[in-house]
């Protein structure tokens, strides 16, 4: 047996390895935290990050709200997804504003362009203190309300993505008395990163 043939995909696997877990930890510094809560930190953003919008036929833009619960010793706190028999766990609000210039003008998150409230947060099977809820996104400000119970503490945080020209970027943001840090990025336009563009240059004619 050539023991290179077996030497080849056992490295591709370990590299393979490697870089998920790689992702995994690229994703959640990606994300914004808020420390100092009753039960440690809670970490939100989405998964995948960078995110993109839906573009039919290019992108499909599922990217869930990502929230990762830790304890004081940055350990996964896990067993707090939403439980509809008991009404414990967590839930999450979505906000949506289209644009920079819609959330400007803004005055409550209920002036959002959509709006979806109360939906499930789930634990990830085999990342424990992770939590999702799926969805499929657009290019725009999004924002989300974490509530109801970790360890059967009350949790109420609100956090917004951050875009460039937002003047208020945390003017609907409510941090329980934690304290936030880093931001989540918005998701962009896949039209972004085309190349060649579609948009027509000045040079295109040259």
């Amino acid at each position: 047996m050539n023991k290179k043939r077996l030497f080849i995909p056992a490295v591709i696997a370990a590299i393979t390895i490697g870089t998920l877990g790689y992702v995994g930890s690229q994703e959640a510094e990606a994300h914004q935290r808020i420390t100092g809560l009753s039960f440690g930190t809670i970490i939100i953003g989405h998964d995948n990050e960078p995110s993109f919008g839906h573009e039919k036929g290019v992108w499909l833009g599922k990217h869930a709200t990502e929230v990762f619960l830790r304890d004081g010793d940055g350990n996964p706190i896990t067993g707090q997804g939403f439980d509809a028999e008991t009404g414990d766990g967590l839930l999450v609000d979505k906000y949506y504003f289209k644009n920079v210039k819609k959330y400007n003008k803004a005055n409550s998150v209920f002036k959002a362009t959509a709006t979806s409230l109360g939906n499930p947060l789930s634990e990830v099977f085999g990342e424990p203190g992770t939590y999702h809820s799926d969805q499929i996104i657009q290019s725009g400000i999004y924002g989300y309300k974490v509530h109801g119970t970790v360890n059967g503490e009350s949790i109420n945080v609100t956090l917004f993505c951050a875009a460039d020209g937002m003047n208020e970027p945390d003017k609907f943001e409510e941090t329980d008395g934690g304290t936030p840090e880093r931001e989540f990025t918005c998701p962009r336009d896949i039209d972004d990163i085309k190349f060649p563009s579609d948009k027509k240059s000045k040079h295109d004619n040259d």
